[in-house]
């Protein structure tokens, strides 16, 4: 279990890496297309999630949690990219750290 915060900044930190990899230039064309259609679709303000307690995930609005659930997917998946310099790859496991929330 998380508590609000967590789930806040989990959130939160989420949106701020998929925007770093979007400004970075260091991932491909169609990752980049991820990306930006993420973007597209993930919660701009945490607060909205966090009246969602932990196990009731699902009933979060559609659009929202599958984006979330997109972007850790991708997160995991890029996680081990030789494209991405160091210091990005440092930071996944900080945003995965309460991912899905």
């Amino acid at each position: 279990m998380t508590i609000p915060f967590e789930r806040e900044r989990a959130i939160n930190w989420g949106r701020e890496f998929l925007e770093e990899l979007r400004d970075s230039g260091c991932v491909t064309d169609a990752q980049l297309k991820l990306v930006n259609e993420l973007l597209e679709r993930y919660p701009s303000a945490a607060g909205a999630i966090l009246a969602f307690p932990q196990p009731v995930f699902g009933q979060v609005p559609d659009p929202h949690q599958q984006a979330i659930l997109d972007a850790g997917a991708f997160f995991k998946e890029i996680r081990h990219s030789a494209a991405l310099p160091a210091d990005l790859i440092r930071q996944i496991p900080y945003v995965l750290r309460h991912f899905p929330i």
